[in-house]
């Protein structure tokens, strides 16, 4: 039995879920209302709906999704526009749309450090896997600014980034992030970083903001311990007062030098040359997000428009 109240063929909710019921795991949870801090994994911050914004939960959605498979299941992903056409190459719209020049006007207020602060908060509250025929898409992390990028979003990655018995979190030398495993972001025979996010070394200027954090709740610490508090009390407190009130500088090097003015063009550093490491192997991160958004089913503009109350554009 179909239902297409959703915008697209879909199966019938409560016969797809009895389908479906065999191969998923069901997360039963007994909240306690008494518990003084929040979990790893954000399950329980709200009582009602314990599972709200928890990490490795389907990301919410205002408008059903757009693809072009029999069920609207994500199968197949949207080729042509709602008139026809096929769609424009997504680095032909970044090219006409997203293109400053060579040198993008500078801001006169805000500091690269914002741009790369900015960068730690997204990283905090979202990661989408890629996953193959996946109508809703999953954020493995927590929807809540919470400094997962710090602490992690499960139990286990927690503890794997604690220093058991003091409340601190690992350090390596000179204070910097703890040494991990080599992964997307670092290749085997580099110096690779552990941190909260498996993204601390996408670029140097987001490892300077992890390894801030990662002091500051250490500073924490060492003042809790002061006072007596034992580990488990220690880490607790140390993650709630870490994010009321965090760090408020950056490293000085990041405040010195402008960001690109916020307007919608991209500079060429990441339009053109995104995790290069060879001449003309870099990505261009307007048209990622452009080609994500296909991906993800994200519908026409004009379904947007409308959905906010507006007439249809006629002309682009």
């Amino acid at each position: 039995m179909l239902n297409y109240r959703s915008g697209g063929a879909t199966p019938d909710t409560m016969e797809f879920s009895r389908q479906m019921a065999p191969y998923c795991a069901v997360r039963r949870l007994v909240c306690n209302p008494n518990d003084r801090y929040r979990t790893t994994d954000s399950c329980c911050n709200n009582l009602n709906n314990p599972l709200w914004r928890a990490s490795i939960t389907n990301q919410a959605r205002f408008l059903s999704p757009t693809y072009v498979d029999p069920y609207n299941t994500g199968s197949i992903p949207r080729i042509r526009s709602v008139i026809g056409p096929l769609l424009s190459s997504p680095r032909d719209v970044s090219n006409a749309v997203l293109n400053g020049g060579v040198s993008p006007p500078r801001s006169r207020i805000f500091s690269v450090s914002l741009t790369h602060f900015g960068q730690v908060v997204d990283h905090d509250f979202i990661s989408t896997p890629i996953l193959k025929e996946s109508r809703n898409q999953i954020n493995q992390w927590t929807s809540f600014l919470d400094l997962s990028v710090t602490y992690g979003n499960t139990l286990d990655g927690q503890n794997d980034l604690r220093e058991l018995g003091t409340g601190r979190l690992q350090e390596s030398i000179n204070k910097l992030l703890p040494n991990g495993p080599p992964g997307s972001e670092c290749l085997a025979g580099e110096e690779c970083f552990k941190s909260g996010d498996n993204r601390p070394a996408e670029v140097p200027m987001l490892t300077v903001v992890h390894t801030a954090f990662l002091r500051e709740h250490n500073n924490i610490v060492e003042r809790l311990r002061a006072l007596g508090w034992n580990d488990g009390e220690v880490f607790t407190r140390s993650i709630r007062d870490f994010t009321t009130f965090g760090p408020d500088t950056i490293a000085r090097w990041m405040t010195t030098q402008f960001k690109s003015r916020s307007d919608r063009f991209l500079t060429p550093a990441i339009r053109n040359r995104l995790f290069q490491t060879i001449p003309g192997n870099g990505f261009d991160f307007g048209s990622l997000n452009i080609q994500r958004g296909i991906d993800h089913g994200i519908p026409s503009y004009n379904r947007w428009r409308q959905f906010c109350g507006l007439q249809p554009a006629l002309h682009f």
